[in-house]
């Protein structure tokens, strides 16, 4: 009877883990200071995005996204340049397997951290549909925080960004993580283009554009 008990007891608890996440694998959706820049909040000068300014989210699949080329960190401003962000067959936003919901995380920090993005109060969750210690390519995408979803900011012509493709194994809930810097993402920008541009191509272009318009 009681070996009875003792399995029953094991199986409910195993149970119980799944539920809050545990059969799915982790993912610790943050970033070092300086991964998203903008220049809609300063009208002219491209700096590290302000904390609460940019919202940020992530999708994952296989192979290179419809958006862009693996590597390439990109920026532009019309939905035209979006439709193959909600209709790529291979990847799809990273849902929070707690929540039910998409994992939209918001930048960070103050000073020298400016730049930085978090989800999750910076704690690693499950992401539903994967599983621990596997590789999944992902990329990461920014919107004006005034949009809730990407969707809406779409639908409004707002400013997009999205980071290259890279490679990020999840963990468990007890292991401990990198963050997507960590991993190899490289930074991306929410840029308000010249009239004759309507993308940049880098952050590095970024930089440039940033020393040339600051004050002498």
């Amino acid at each position: 009877m009681k070996k009875t008990f003792s399995l029953l007891t094991i199986c409910a608890s195993f149970a119980a883990l799944n539920a809050s996440g545990q059969g799915y694998g982790y993912f610790l959706f943050q970033s070092s200071p300086k991964a998203v820049w903008e220049n809609f909040t300063t009208g002219g000068p491209i700096v590290p995005a302000p904390a609460n300014s940019v919202n940020v989210a992530f999708l994952i699949g296989t192979g290179t996204p419809l958006i862009g080329t693996s590597g390439t960190s990109t920026n532009a401003e019309s939905i035209t340049y979006f439709g193959p962000l909600f209709s790529d067959p291979n990847f799809h936003f990273a849902t929070d397997a707690n929540t039910g919901q998409i994992a939209v995380g918001t930048t960070i920090g103050y000073g020298l951290s400016l730049g930085a993005f978090g989800y999750n109060s910076r704690v690693a969750f499950p992401v539903a549909g994967t599983t621990a210690g596997a590789t999944y390519n992902v990329f990461v995408v920014g919107w004006e925080s005034y949009y809730a979803t990407p969707q809406a900011a779409a639908a409004a012509g707002g400013l997009f960004g999205w980071s290259n493709t890279f490679s990020y194994q999840s963990g468990t809930s007890i292991n401990p993580l990198l963050t997507f810097s960590a991993s190899g993402m490289s930074p991306l920008g929410l840029v308000i283009p010249e009239p004759s541009t309507l993308s940049l191509a880098s952050l590095g272009a970024l930089a440039i554009t940033a020393v040339r318009r600051r004050p002498a």
